[in-house]
């Protein structure tokens, strides 16, 4: 996961989602469900078992979601 050293990254970061969410809106996914899922599987058997193993910890992503926010908040107030 990346690390952010200043306001700045973070923000270059949410612009870069955004523009993502952007260009997926006008570019959606044609697979069938049970492609995806396939695909799902195949990509978590390419990760190392020592990896698969460990208890996932969400800390990370939570932690982001709320730097976000607290970034989009201030955005919206601007």
């Amino acid at each position: 996961m990346a690390v952010f050293e200043n306001k700045e990254q973070i923000m270059n970061r949410l612009s870069a989602l955004e523009k993502y969410n952007a260009w997926e809106s006008q570019n959606p996914c044609n697979i069938e469900g049970a492609k995806a899922i396939s695909a799902v599987g195949d990509l978590y058997n390419l990760i190392p078992a020592q990896f698969r193993s460990r208890p996932v910890d969400p800390g990370g992503i939570i932690k982001m979601h709320r730097m976000f926010s607290h970034l989009r908040a201030g955005y919206e107030h601007s």
